[in-house]
């Protein structure tokens, strides 16, 4: 792999960093493993691969760090839609065609009409040039087995979500980054143990839940304000029932004055 900056067990490659600015790069030790196997696949066999995950889980990332390590391939990537035809597929193509080995990379491919991922595979399965990537979501793949017969042919690659330990590790990448999307401290094991649990460890998840996170401290400093404000007004309440019940028993039995002897 390329040289990479460490960051507890993140893999945080500097060179995509500055590649994606926009973006973030994740590479966790299961991931690279993921990204090793999906390398061999694509330059030892000829059979096309389904990049499988949950919406937000990195299936792009892991795409854009592929083609940054497959560097002399020539790469087609196509954002997927109903509309997409053979027509604009092999034009798209044709327009990026080169000598080199070619990788079609369909995103977003569930949202293809019903029979025309089989129709894909049916068309360039005697081109040895070229290469095709499904990215596709569990219940995606799970229909277009059911309507695209010939994609259980392809070789699946399913990418692992974080783990607590890992979800911790990018929320402190994050709050060390320039634009500093979560600030270190609102951070601790009680918030990283929470956004585990609520994202179940999908740094898509992840990051749409940082808002809740950098309002969190407020939130705190509401309730202790107002837990205070409760503690006061018990605190009056049983000083005023105390004042009253004492000034009840005072005037109930007044001090008799002394007798004298005549």
């Amino acid at each position: 792999m390329a040289d990479s900056d460490n960051l507890g067990g993140l893999a945080l490659s500097a060179k995509n960093e500055a590649a994606y600015p926009d973006d973030y790069f994740l590479l966790t030790s299961e991931r690279s493993a993921k990204l090793d196997l999906l390398i061999h696949l694509l330059t030892h066999l000829s059979s096309s691969i389904v990049i499988c995950g949950p919406k937000g889980i990195g299936k792009t990332t892991l795409l854009k760090a592929l083609q940054q390590r497959l560097a002399a391939w020539n790469y087609c990537v196509l954002t997927a839609s109903p509309e997409q035809d053979m027509a604009s597929l092999n034009a798209a193509l044709a327009a990026s065609a080169s000598t080199a080995p070619t990788l079609l990379v369909m995103d977003n491919a569930g949202s293809l009409t019903p029979g025309f991922i089989a129709a894909i595979l049916r068309e360039f399965a005697d081109h040895r040039q070229l290469r095709v990537i499904f990215a596709l979501t569990p219940d995606e793949l799970y229909l277009k087995n059911s309507s695209d017969s010939l994609i259980s042919e392809c070789s699946v690659i399913e990418i692992p979500p974080l783990s607590e330990k890992q979800c911790g590790e990018f929320l402190q990448y994050l709050a060390a980054r320039p634009d500093r999307r979560v600030a270190p401290q609102h951070l601790n094991d009680t918030v990283t143990a929470s956004m585990y649990r609520n994202t179940h460890g999908i740094p898509g998840n992840i990051i749409a839940a940082l808002p809740s996170v950098n309002r969190r401290p407020q939130q705190d400093k509401t309730l202790i304000l107002l837990i205070a404000a409760v503690l006061l007004l018990v605190a009056i309440t049983l000083g005023v029932q105390w004042l009253s019940q004492t000034n009840r028993l005072t005037f109930s039995h007044p001090t008799e004055p002394n007798q004298t002897t005549p």
